[in-house]
């Protein structure tokens, strides 16, 4: 009888600790791939391009622009093949440092001289 009883205490430990449903852990704001739009990013020419907008956003001047055509100097050589789709919770350029750091341009991109 003893055995039994120590039985059921057993399983009713097992039963009522296996109840508990623990929250996830919360996301940062800035993990990739935790939700968000997608957007497609050229590493070659730090240049995004946000389907949802229909917005293609570059630096220049030391400010991010916006345009919903792209911009000259980028039309005749950037291609679909250059692309990087990604899924962000935010506008990416916001994150550019990180995004640049994650997917950083080929070897072979071409650099502007800068005077």
């Amino acid at each position: 009888m003893k055995r039994i009883a120590m039985l059921l205490i057993g399983a009713a430990c097992l039963f009522v600790s296996g109840c508990y449903i623990a929250e996830p852990p919360r996301q940062s704001h800035y993990v990739p791939y935790a939700g968000g739009q997608a957007y497609f990013y050229y590493p070659a020419y730090e240049l995004y391009y946000y389907p949802s907008a229909g917005e293609w956003y570059w630096y220049n001047d030391n400010k991010w622009r916006h345009n919903p055509k792209i911009p000259d100097r980028f039309k005749n050589v950037v291609s679909d093949r250059d692309r990087v789709a990604i899924q962000w919770p935010r506008e990416p350029h916001l994150d550019h440092a990180q995004i640049h750091a994650q997917y950083p341009p080929p070897a072979t991109a071409y650099r502007a001289p800068r005077y």
